[in-house]
């Protein structure tokens, strides 16, 4: 049996896409333009638990568009992003993740498979940059002063020794599993979906911030 990692809710304001990042973090994103008052808004935020408790991230920014009638987006002013739909969507989603803690039990050991292939990319690409160094290094001892001379020599033995360990740090790296450290989770986890990474919406440098309308705000309330 597979479990998707990705779920949906129904606000106030329109249908909610979430998803699970690892254990504390969850992206929610409007499946359609969000209804506020007058306005239709695109959302994209990452919630975060603390103590049992879901709250937007302190670290990462909620991006909200404002769609016009063509379908053209304007990023909202910080200061004028609608606290009603923000509280309204983390309280539901919250109470969503509240109810599945499996889902981000299998999130989590998704995004450790995720960076512990990302770690194995980045050892091996160490690997081959520190003997380059070593190579760089020893193509100009010949023109250095004995006193640089030696000196340079040592650098370069350093650098080919940590090239040496890394093969060793990957070996250990992969055969570190999700379970290691705490045996008491279930082996048995259900297969899971791939894990979708987080998406930042960008707004381009050209395209002025908006501020909604005190009046229209009200209104949605």
């Amino acid at each position: 049996m597979e479990i998707s990692l990705v779920g949906s809710i129904k606000t106030p304001y329109g249908e909610v896409e979430l998803i699970p990042q690892d254990r504390n973090l969850l992206q929610v994103s409007s499946v359609e333009p969000l209804q506020f008052g007058n306005h239709k808004i695109h959302l994209w935020a990452m919630l975060e638990r603390t103590h049992e408790t879901w709250c937007i991230s302190s670290t990462i920014v909620p991006v909200l568009h404002l769609i016009d009638r063509f379908g053209r987006r304007s990023l909202i002013a910080r200061e004028s992003i609608p606290v009603e739909l923000l509280k309204s969507t983390t309280s539901l989603a919250g109470e969503w993740a509240l109810a599945r803690p499996e889902i981000f039990e299998c999130a989590a050991a998704a995004a450790f498979e995720y960076d512990k292939e990302g770690l194995d990319r980045e050892l091996g690409a160490l690997s081959k940059s520190l003997t380059c160094s070593a190579q760089a290094v020893e193509s100009i001892i010949s023109e250095a002063s004995s006193e640089n001379s030696a000196q340079l020599r040592r650098y370069s033995q350093k650098l080919r020794s940590l090239a040496f360990e890394v093969p060793v740090m990957q070996k250990i790296a992969r055969a570190i599993s999700y379970l290691d450290k705490d045996r008491s989770r279930p082996t048995n986890l259900l297969r899971i979906a791939p894990i979708v990474r987080p998406t930042v919406f960008r707004q381009s440098q050209s395209t002025d911030q908006l501020t909604i309308d005190p009046a229209s705000e009200k209104a949605a309330r």
